[in-house]
């Protein structure tokens, strides 16, 4: 996957956290850091998953962008899909 990614690109992967014994996500975590210099991992509003969020960039979050990205229509109509309001 990384071959694949820009110069600072960032790969996400989402994981079911619940489906796998605790052994395989130490495992997946520990591959991630072994390829990539920085990794985060987010939970999300849905119990036992998460997102790996990865790459050779620092990984910043511009709250600002962040917001403006929220608030485009397709955007906000994927976020609604999932149940995901605010």
């Amino acid at each position: 996957m990384k071959a694949r990614l820009r110069p600072g690109g960032i790969l996400s992967q989402w994981v079911a956290i619940g489906s796998l014994q605790d052994s395989a996500i130490r495992s997946l975590l520990r591959t991630y850091a072994e390829v990539f210099t920085h990794v985060e991992v987010w939970d999300t509003v849905r119990p036992l998953e998460q997102i790996v969020l990865a790459s050779d960039a620092p990984l910043v979050l511009d709250v600002a962008r962040f917001r403006t990205r929220l608030e485009q229509p397709a955007v906000r109509a994927d976020l609604e899909r999932i149940r995901v309001a605010d």
